[in-house]
This record gives C-alpha cells, sequence and structure tokens, in this order.
C-alpha cells in the first residue's frame, strides 16, 4: 500500500516556519530603531546649550529631592513622627502634636510607621516639586516608583526609584533618580531612643518613672530633653539637639495622665538651647 505525501502538513510547517521568520526580523528590526532612537536622544541632549540646560533641570530635581528630604525630617520631628494626622493628637495653628500615651494607652508609632510616614511626605512633596518646575522648551513628568527611607545611626537616607522624563522637540531622555541617593545627617535615631525608653517605662509602672535615667541616655546621646506642665494633667516632651545643623532640631509629642503621678516628674527643669519651645494655646 502506497503511502501519500502530506502535503497538507508540509504547507503548515513552512507557514510556522515563515511566521517565525517574519517576528524575529520584525523583532531585530524594532530593537534595532530603538537603540538608533536612543543613540539620537542622547546625542541631541549632550551637545551645546541643550545640554547646559539639561543639567540645570537634573540639578533643580535633586534640589526638589533635598529639599522634600530636609523639610520632612522636621515636619516628621515637629508632629512627631507622623506626616498624617493620627487619631490621637493637639491640633496647632500649623500642625498638630500626636500623643504616645493617654492615660493608660501607648500610642507611640513604630519606627517602621514613622518611616512609612517620612516615606508619603517625600514622595509626595518631591512629587509636586517636580511638577512644578518650568524650563522653557522642555517638558517634564516624573514616572512611578517607590521612596525608601532608612534611619540610620548619624543620618537617614533617601532612595528614590523614580525617573524624570525629559522631552524637548519630539525626542526624550529619562534622569534616573535610583542612582542619586540623598543622605541627611540626623539624630532622629538617638533622639528615639529617647523617646521609646520614655515610652517604655510607662509600661512599667508610670509612677515610678525614671527621670534621671532619661537624663542619663540624653546625655549619652547628646540629645536635650525638655518637658513642661500643661493643663488638664498633659506633658508636653521635646526632645531636641543641634549637633548636626547650626539649627535646633525638635522631636514632640504629648503624654497625657490622671493627676497625682506627674508631680514625681520633675517638669520644667532641662531647657532647650539656642531655640524656645512655642507652645501656642496647648
Amino acid at each position: 500500500m502506497k503511502r501519500g505525501i502530506d502535503i497538507k502538513g508540509q504547507v503548515a510547517v513552512f507557514v510556522i516556519v515563515a511566521i517565525l521568520i517574519v517576528g524575529v526580523g520584525g523583532s531585530i528590526g524594532y530593537i534595532v530603531k530603538v537603540k538608533n532612537d536612543v543613540k539620537l536622544n542622547e546625542e541631541f541632549f549632550s551637545q551645546g546649550e541643550v545640554k547646559v540646560q539639561v543639567d540645570n533641570i537634573e540639578s533643580a530635581v535633586l534640589d526638589c529631592l533635598e529639599g522634600a528630604g530636609v523639610r520632612g525630617l522636621e515636619i516628621i520631628g515637629l508632629q512627631g513622627g507622623y506626616y498624617n494626622k493620627p487619631l490621637k493628637s493637639f491640633d496647632l495653628d500649623e500642625g498638630f502634636v500626636p500623643y504616645y500615651y493617654d492615660k493608660g494607652e501607648f500610642l507611640m508609632p513604630s519606627r517602621e510607621e514613622i518611616v512609612m510616614e517620612l516615606e508619603n511626605y517625600v514622595s509626595d512633596k518631591f512629587g509636586d516639586c517636580v511638577e512644578g518646575l518650568e524650563f522653557e522648551g522642555f517638558d517634564l513628568s516624573l514616572g512611578k516608583g517607590e521612596v525608601d527611607v532608612v534611619i540610620g545611626d548619624n543620618a537617614v537616607l533617601f532612595e528614590v526609584d523614580k525617573s524624570v522624563k525629559i522631552e524637548k522637540e519630539g525626542k526624550k531622555i529619562f534622569f534616573d533618580l535610583e542612582k542619586h541617593g540623598l543622605s541627611v545627617e540626623s539624630a532622629l535615631s538617638d533622639i528615639l531612643d529617647v523617646a521609646e525608653y520614655i515610652i517604655d517605662s510607662h509600661k512599667e509602672n508610670v509612677e515610678m518613672y525614671c527621670i534621671s535615667c532619661v537624663g542619663k541616655m540624653a546625655d549619652e546621646r547628646d540629645v536635650y530633653v525638655q518637658r513642661t506642665l500643661l493643663s488638664d494633667n498633659r506633658v508636653f516632651i521635646v526632645i531636641g539637639e543641634n549637633r548636626t545643623s547650626e539649627d535646633v532640631y525638635l522631636f514632640n509629642f504629648i503624654n497625657r495622665y490622671s493627676g497625682d503621678e506627674v508631680d514625681n516628674f520633675g517638669l520644667n527643669k532641662e531647657v532647650l538651647p539656642r531655640k524656645p519651645v512655642a507652645l501656642g494655646e496647648l
């Protein structure tokens, strides 16, 4: 019995092979085009006055990052580790001060939560700053990505996994911020050590709060502690330092007590250097 030739099968194989060849050829052509476009874009933005303008844009973007990071640290300090207002806090004319202890309730945010608040602040304010930049003839847009913050021993580190697209006359390049992290000298970690000690000591016995222990810890970390008695058995606590910059850095929070225990706290004795604490209408 003679076997026939499977013409349909062979044709199908040839069609598939042809499709693959065309597809591979098209992909290679696309890759070559993309590479050529990238090269042309880089050449356009690296010449003469255009390069000077691009350098100015990149410098302005980095200024936005530095401004957001430095201001974010300041806000996080003044608002006790928060960017967004927590459930229990005291409102001021500009901002708020959170409660860390409220008659047996422990409310201090963890370091992870403080990092997240700082990341959210920098992400928002950095984005606003970049979107507000204007350079004649250029269009800027900030891509999506994350802001990562690390509270180190002597500095706070900011890493931005984003890029800024710079466009002019139909050509574009990307300024990759992942290669341009920000490090801000800061004693925030030492300040948080003291704040955590104060709150943790209340978990053992709030009436046996060790004032001298706090003072010793503050001295070891070269920070300052001020406690001020307010109305309604509230104590306004400020931890500050002025060794990382010319200006005093302040970290604020409030503890509210039942009444009798505040007599043992030795209030209003320590004073921050060079800058008074504004209590407003507290």
